[in-house]
């Protein structure tokens, strides 16, 4: 299994990864957020919105044994924080611990010197997102239907310790 990040340009040239990375969530998330998620408008406003935008800032950590992609994590850094917009594995992978593991040093590895917290939102009915990200926030916020949360520095430094086996160099 191999694991790479890819810039929004690169998912933008790879039709292949952006249908797979667009398949992945419908399959996951048409449960909560509903059947016409996949439709061929409301797939063209996410890549509108996330990748042709004046200055995309999404990046893909894809998990591959080519030519099978297995899931990815949607993420950016911004303001020094490694923000998560989406850890989506595809269902037949979804009992692989290591492939997640992967993703997140994948990301750890080539993004660390530039965050120093972590953060990002959850819908509230995403019950198993809440109970893997959530236990780790140092803040959570209450909004509509969800809530953000951001992983302070010390904890940011214990969690990368721990996926990668070392503290960050």
């Amino acid at each position: 299994m191999d694991f790479h990040i890819y810039r929004p340009d690169e998912m933008l040239a790879d039709t292949v990864l952006t249908d797979f990375i667009l398949d992945t969530i419908v399959e996951n998330l048409s449960w909560l957020f509903g059947d016409d998620m996949g439709s061929a408008e409301n797939r063209e406003k996410w890549i509108s919105y996330n990748l042709r935008t004046e200055d995309p800032v999404l990046h893909a950590a894809v998990a591959e044994d080519l030519p099978e992609r297995m899931g990815f994590i949607l993420y950016a850094v911004e303001d020094r924080r490694l923000v998560f917009h989406d850890v989506e594995i595809a269902v037949s992978r979804r009992f692989s611990p290591n492939l997640l593991l992967g993703l997140f040093r994948t990301i750890f590895l080539a993004e660390g010197g530039n965050f120093d917290t972590m953060g990002g939102y959850i819908n509230r009915r995403n019950g198993v997102s809440l109970d893997n990200f959530i236990r780790y926030a140092t803040t959570v916020g209450e909004r509509e239907r969800g809530c953000s949360f951001v992983i302070d520095a010390g904890a940011t430094r214990k969690i990368i310790a721990r996926v990668c086996g070392r503290g960050r160099e």
